[in-house]
Order: structure tokens, then sequence, then C-alpha cells
């Protein structure tokens, strides 16, 4: 992270999309839950979009980010992606649900260790939101900035033709 060490309060939402370990700051999450069996549909959009659902009294989009990103599923998962992570985002962006393929874990910040990330592949739909690496509790992880992930202007301007 830097020389300093983060305070512990902070947490990091740990979490797998396709074979890529993600950590994200609490800070940027509302809630995590796992995602309704039943979403209102949107017709005529994208297959990433699976549909509306609510979180409280707010609806909100519900976006399975591998199938977004073109990331393929992790070979030993055999479980469908049943985890939503709420994401905070700013006013010209809204509030999203980000479908997961696993959630894993929170870790206090100041467990985090930065790393190399020479040998770290990651893939290219993750790249822009990846701020650096990071090890805890054994094993490397991308450190996501989530509302950077949200902010795709293709999520932003779906196309309903």
């Amino acid at each position: 992270m830097n020389s300093a060490k983060p305070s512990g309060r902070i947490h990091f939402a740990g979490y797998r999309i396709g074979e890529t370990y993600c950590l994200s700051p609490s800070t940027a999450i509302i809630a995590v839950d796992q995602v309704p069996n039943e979403l209102n549909q949107i017709p005529g959009t994208k297959p990433w979009l699976m549909g509306a659902g609510r979180l409280g009294r707010q609806l909100m989009p519900f976006i399975n980010i591998a199938r977004f990103l073109h990331i393929p599923r992790c070979e030993n998962s055999k479980a469908a992606a049943s985890s939503a992570i709420f994401v905070k985002g700013d006013e010209a962006i809204g509030n999203v649900a980000v479908v997961v393929d696993e959630l894993i874990e929170f870790i206090p910040a100041a467990e985090l260790t930065d790393c190399d990330q020479a040998d770290f592949k990651i893939p290219p739909g993750l790249g822009k939101s990846m701020r650096r690496t990071v090890t805890a509790r054994g094993r490397t992880w991308a450190l996501i900035d989530l509302k950077a992930l949200i902010s795709d202007d293709k999520i932003q301007n779906v196309d309903l033709s």
C-alpha cells in the first residue's frame, strides 16, 4: 500500500472474477448479498445485464461482471455467479449490483502488503480498474477500484435496441 500501515478499520472485500482474485475497499460497498432468484428482466438488453432488483427500497441493475468483461469462468468452479456486491456510484452513475463468481472473505487493510506486479496476469477488461497487486492470507490479489469498474461507458449507455 505505502510505507505507512493503513488503519485496520478499513476492510477489503475479497472476491473472484473468473480465475482472478480481487480486493476492493469496503468504503465503496453498500452491501453484499446473494443474487435474488427472481430479477425483473429488462427486454432487449445485453446478456450481461441480468435484470433489476431491489436493495431495500432502491431499484438497481444487476451486472454479471465476468460476462460483461468476457472473462471465462474458472475451470474449477461449478457454481454459477451468485454473489452480488452493491457498489456506491456517484450521481452520474448511480448504484450498481456487481455479480461476481464468488465472494470469499473480508480482510483488514492492515494485513495487506504490496507485491511485485511483474508476474501477475489479469484479464484485459479488469486492467482499467486495477490499481496494484497486494498479498494477504497467502494469496496475491488484484486491488480493484469498483467505482472505476462501474463507470465503463458500455455499462452507462445500455443499448435497448
